[in-house]
């Protein structure tokens, strides 16, 4: 992977309740139960497992993403992802083998807390 992580969340870490916020790229291979907001990339590793209200920058997925999620510039989901839930991005990149289950809304009016 190419990007640089300021926070990674290892696939030995369980995170549930609570709100995580920042302005860094933060990549998470354990399991996340719980509110994300970024103003930065998310990615959800191969490992990771997230659910939740989630919003951020960019986001990737690689694993396993459950919730309401808002991505204001684009979204990705990797060949072996699982997703699910309400996805809002402008920009959807969807690799073969990606699998999706839930509602899409594309457009470019989307900003913050939306």
């Amino acid at each position: 992977m190419a990007h640089e992580f300021a926070a990674v969340i290892g696939k030995n870490i369980t995170v549930v309740g609570g709100q995580i916020e920042g302005s860094d790229n933060l990549l998470i291979e354990g399991v996340v139960e719980s509110k994300i907001n970024l103003d930065a990339k998310l990615v959800v590793g191969a490992h990771g497992q997230v659910s939740g209200e989630i919003e951020a920058e960019q986001l990737e997925v690689q694993g396993t993403l459950d919730g309401n999620i808002t991505v204001l510039k684009i979204a990705t989901l990797s060949t072996a992802s699982q997703v699910s839930g309400l996805l809002k991005s402008p920009r959807i990149v969807m690799e073969d083998g990606a699998v999706f289950s839930g509602r899409l809304e594309m457009g470019t009016g989307l900003e913050k807390g939306r």
